[in-house]
C-alpha cells in the first residue's frame, strides 16, 4: 500500500493506532526492539502500527509484515530530499492514528517538524524513541531537541542514556527510560549443547580451540580494531556478527596481520543465539552504547562477557556484577581483560549465569511492551 492509500485508509475505532517513523528497518538495535515491542502489542491489545521508513525499508520490513503492520515508504528519494517533507506532513494530516512515535535523531525531528507544520487540531501526540547518548550529537542537534523536548515525550533506554541529556540541558521532565524489549522465548527456545555443536562445526572448530566473538554493526563507534588488534597475538579465534560501513577497512587489516585463518566477519545473521551458545568469550569494545542490547543477549545465552564501561552497559551487567567492565578506548585495558578471562573462564561463566536471571527478569518484550502501552495511553488520555 502507497502513501496516498494510507492516507484514505478509513479510520479505525475498535483498536489503538500508532504511526512510527523511521530511518528504515535495516538490521540494528533499536529496529529489532521496534519489532519486538510492536509484536507484543498487537497480540495482546490489538493495536495497529504504519510503520513509514524515510530512506529505505530494509531487512527487517517483511518480519513487521508478517506480524500483520503495516510497512509504507522510502519518503525520501535520497538523503536531501526536501520533498519528503510534505509527503510526510500530507501523511500525517489524513492517516487516522492520534499517536506519532520516531526513533533515532533524524526521524525525530523530521518528524517533530512536520507534525508541528500542521494546526494545533491536527497535531498527533509524539513519542521520540533516541537511542544514542547525548554526547554523541553537536551542538545544534542538542538545541533542536530541547525546543522538541517542549511538546514531546523523549524515551531513552537507560537511566545513563537519560543522565546524558540533562547534562545537555533536556529537562528530566520530558524524558522516560524505557528499556530495550528481548524476545526470551527466542533465547529459551534453544538447546544450548546443541547450537553450540552445530556453529562450532560450521565454523570448523575443534573441540579444544577458544573462540571469541561479538555482535554489532560494523561502524567506527563500535571500536573494532581494537578488539581484532587484541587477539592477534592469543591462540584463539574471533567471530564478528553484522554488517555496516566498516567491513571494508575490517578486511584490510584482517589481510594485513595475516588473520584470515583466525578472525572472520559473518555477516548479518538469523541465529545470533546459537552464535552466543557457540562462544567462550563475547567481547564488545565499543566507545558508546545506549543501551547495548548484544551484551544482554550474550548474559541471555550464560556467555562471559567482557565490555566497556559506557552508556547503558553498567546498567544491564549489574554496574559490573555479572560482566568485566573496562573503560572504554583503552587498548591494553582490552587485551589485558581478555587475557585474564581466558585464563579464569569458570568465573566468568558464575558472572554471566546471574546475568542470565537479572536480564530475564527486567528486559523481557512483554513486561518492557507493557510499559510502551502504559505510555501511549497516557499522552491520549491527557
Amino acid at each position: 500500500m502507497n502513501i496516498e492509500e494510507t492516507a484514505r485508509a478509513p479510520e479505525r475505532t475498535d483498536c489503538p493506532q500508532v504511526l512510527h517513523l523511521i530511518h528504515g528497518l535495516t538490521v540494528g538495535g533499536a529496529e529489532v526492539d521496534l519489532l519486538q515491542k510492536c509484536a507484543v502489542l498487537r497480540k495482546r491489545c490489538g493495536y495497529e502500527f504504519t510503520i513509514a521508513c524515510l530512506l529505505r525499508r530494509g531487512e527487517l520490513a517483511p518480519q513487521f509484515e508478517a506480524q500483520g503492520m503495516q510497512v509504507i515508504g522510502p519518503l525520501m528519494r535520497h538523503r536531501y530530499d526536501a520533498s519528503a517533507g510534505f509527503a510526510l506532513r500530507r501523511l500525517l494530516q489524513h492517516h487516522p492514528a492520534p499517536i506519532l512515535h520516531t526513533h533515532l535523531a533524524a526521524a525525530n525531528l523530521i518528524g517533530w517538524l512536520a507534525n508541528q507544520s500542521l494546526p494545533p487540531g491536527q497535531r498527533k501526540r509524539q513519542l521520540a524513541g533516541e537511542h544514542a547518548q547525548a554526547d554523541r550529537w553537536p551542538r545544534p542537534v542538542i538545541w533542536l531537541d530541547r525546543q522538541m523536548a517542549r511538546s514531546v515525550r523523549i524515551l531513552v533506554p537507560t537511566e545513563a542514556t537519560k543522565t546524558s541529556y540533562v547534562a545537555r540541558g533536556i529537562p528530566a521532565s520530558a524524558l522516560r527510560v524505557l528499556p530495550n524489549a528481548i524476545d526470551l522465548a527466542r533465547f529459551a527456545a534453544v538447546d544450548w549443547g546443541q547450537a553450540r555443536q552445530r556453529i562450532r562445526s560450521e565454523l570448523g572448530l575443534g573441540a579444544n580451540e577458544t573462540l571469541l566473538g561479538a555482535v554489532c554493526r560494523l561502524e567506527a563507534v563500535k571500536n573494532l580494531p581494537a578488539l581484532i588488534e587484541c587477539v592477534a597475538p592469543l591462540p584463539v579465534k574471533l567471530v564478528i556478527a553484522g554488517e555496516g560501513a566498516e567491513r571494508t577497512k575490517l578486511e584490510a587489516l584482517i589481510h594485513a596481520r595475516g588473520l584470515g585463518e583466525r578472525v572472520r566477519l559473518l555477516g548479518n545473521r538469523s541465529d545470533v543465539p546459537d552464535l552466543l551458545a557457540a562462544l567462550d568469550l563475547f567481547v564488545l569494545a565499543s566507545r558508546s552504547e545506549s543501551f547495548g542490547l548484544a551484551v544482554a543477549e550474550a548474559l541471555l545465552m550464560g556467555a562471559p562477557v567482557i565490555a566497556t564501561r559506557v552508556g547503558g552497559i553498567p546498567d544491564i551487567t549489574g554496574q559490573g556484577a555479572y560482566a568485566q567492565l573496562i573503560p572504554a578506548g583503552d587498548v591494553s585495558a582490552l587485551g589485558a581483560a581478555i587475557v585474564a578471562a581466558l585464563a579464569d573462564l569458570p568465573q566468568l561463566r558464575a558472572k554471566a549465569a546471574a546475568g542470565q536471571r537479572f536480564v530475564q527478569a527486567s528486559f523481557g518484550a512483554e513486561a518492557v511492551a507493557e510499559q510502551l502501552h502504559a505510555l501511549y495511553r497516557a499522552i491520549t488520555e491527557r
